[in-house]
C-alpha cells in the first residue's frame, strides 16, 4: 500500500494544476478478523459522504504469490467493470483465480459494498503459516507482492482519473444479486480446532485440506494435506462455507467421523474434537 502510495503521489505532483482528479485515501483497517471492525467503523463514519466514495481497491494478504495465481473479486460490483479493467488485468499477466463462493464478504471491501461502494479485492490465498508465528518476513514473495500492488495503483489511477463514476451493481461475483448488498456481521467463534488449513473450491467437491497442523484432532485422525474433506458425521460438505457451522456447533470432547479422498480413494477417520486454544 505504501508502494502505491508513493507512486499514485508522484504521478498526482506531475499532474497540471487544474487536472481533473478524484481523491484518493489510503486506509490500513484494524481488527478486520473479528468481523470487519475498523473498515465497518469507517464506512459509517466516513471523513466525506460515503456517497462521495467511488470506488475501493482492497489488497488483502498479497504476499504470497504462488505459481502466478492471484485471486480476484469485485469486478461486477458496477456496471461494465470487468471490461473495463480487463486490460489492466491482462498487462499483470497473472493466472488469475475467482474468489470462492461466499469468500468475498470477508475482508474489509466488504464495508464498503455494504454501503453500495463498487470495490475490487486482490488476494494471493492461504498458507502453510497462516496466523502462526513462522510466518515471517523471508516468506514473503517480493516480486508478486510488487506486481501486485502495481496492478492496484494503475486501476486506482485510472478510476481517480476516468470522466464517468461507477454506477453500483449488487453483485460481488460469488453469489445471486439480492434486493440490497448484503449486511456484513461478525464471524461466530468455534470452542474447538480441528487443525486444519482449509482450501476453497468452487464445484462443490469437498473442502480440501492444505496443511495439518501438528499435535491436533486432525492430525491425530491421520489426515494430511492433499486430503478432501467431502462430509462430517455423515452429512456432506461440499465447501467450507457448508462446513463451518458444522465446527461451530461442536463442542470439546464430541466425536465426529470424517470422510475424506486420499489420491482418489474414500477414506473414513473417527476423532475426538479437542479445545480451541
Amino acid at each position: 500500500m505504501l508502494l502505491a502510495a508513493a507512486r499514485l503521489k508522484e504521478a498526482y505532483d506531475a499532474m497540471p494544476e487544474d487536472a481533473e482528479a478524484r481523491s484518493i485515501l489510503f486506509l490500513g483497517f484494524s481488527a478486520e478478523e473479528m468481523g470487519l471492525l475498523g473498515s465497518r467503523f469507517y464506512a459509517d463514519n466516513p471523513i466525506a459522504p460515503i456517497e462521495d466514495h467511488v470506488f475501493m481497491v482492497n489488497m488483502d494478504m498479497v504476499g504470497y504469490v504462488r505459481e502466478n495465481v492471484l485471486m480476484v473479486g469485485g469486478a461486477t460490483t458496477a456496471e461494465g467493470l470487468d471490461t473495463w479493467v480487463e486490460p489492466y488485468l491482462s498487462e499483470a499477466a497473472f493466472d488469475y483465480q475467482p474468489l470462492p463462493r461466499g469468500v468475498f464478504g470477508r475482508s474489509d471491501h466488504a464495508s464498503f459494498f455494504r454501503k453500495g461502494v463498487p470495490c475490487m479485492f486482490f488476494f494471493s490465498g492461504f498458507h502453510d503459516v497462516y496466523h502462526a508465528p513462522g510466518d515471517v518476513s523471508m516468506h514473503i514473495n517480493r516480486v508478486g507482492a510488487v506486481r501486485v500492488s502495481t496492478l492496484a495503483q494503475k486501476i486506482t489511477m485510472a478510476m481517480a482519473t476516468r470522466a464517468d463514476r461507477p454506477v453500483f451493481t449488487n453483485d460481488d461475483g460469488s453469489a445471486p444479486r439480492t434486493d440490497r448488498p448484503p449486511e456484513t456481521r461478525p464471524p461466530q467463534q468455534t470452542r474447538v480446532r480441528f487443525g486444519v488449513q482449509p482450501g476453497y473450491t468452487t464445484d462443490g467437491s469437498g473442502v480440501p485440506v492444505e496443511n495439518v497442523f501438528p499435535g491436533t484432532t486432525a492430525a491425530e485422525a491421520g489426515l494430511q494435506a492433499g486430503d478432501v474433506m467431502t462430509s462430517w458425521n455423515g452429512t456432506k460438505i461440499g465447501s467450507v462455507e457448508d462446513w463451518m457451522p458444522m465446527l461451530q456447533a461442536a463442542k470439546p470432547g464430541d466425536e465426529v467421523e470424517i470422510t475424506f479422498l486420499r489420491g482418489g480413494e474414500t477414506k473414513t477417520a473417527k476423532a475426538t474434537l479437542k479445545a480451541a486454544g
